[in-house]
């Protein structure tokens, strides 16, 4: 499987997802790339690549989540050169990535803002 495949795969299938909780004043963000597909052996074979954990949902559908730092910066990287519709978010996402938590918690924040704004 080419990474041009996954790249058109995932610009059809995928989300790039950031979440913030907040829990005693404090925020907490978490980065996270899924695919989701009725077809489970593609998502294996796209975790065998990049990893991730493949899950089953109640609607008999299932989705690949790749959620690990390191995990989620290789995948985005790699498929980035062929995005085209989530190009944008997978360029923000990155720039989320080289982010230090501990002092850029505004530009975390903005980051966040722009993603939301990007998927409507």
């Amino acid at each position: 499987m080419d990474i041009q495949y996954i790249a058109g795969f995932f610009d059809g299938e995928g989300c790039i997802c950031l979440s913030d909780s907040k829990y005693e004043g404090y925020h907490s963000y978490h980065l996270k790339t899924t695919i989701a597909q009725n077809n489970k052996e593609i998502l294996v074979e796209i975790q065998k690549i990049f990893g991730g954990k493949v899950y089953h949902s109640r609607a008999k559908a299932y989705f690949l989540a790749i959620q690990k730092k390191t995990e989620v910066k290789i995948f985005l990287e790699s498929i980035l050169p062929f995005l085209i519709l989530k190009k944008k978010q997978a360029e923000i996402a990155l720039i989320y990535l080289s982010l230090d938590r501990k002092f850029h918690v505004g530009e975390r924040e903005i980051c966040r803002k722009i993603l939301c704004i990007l998927k409507e």
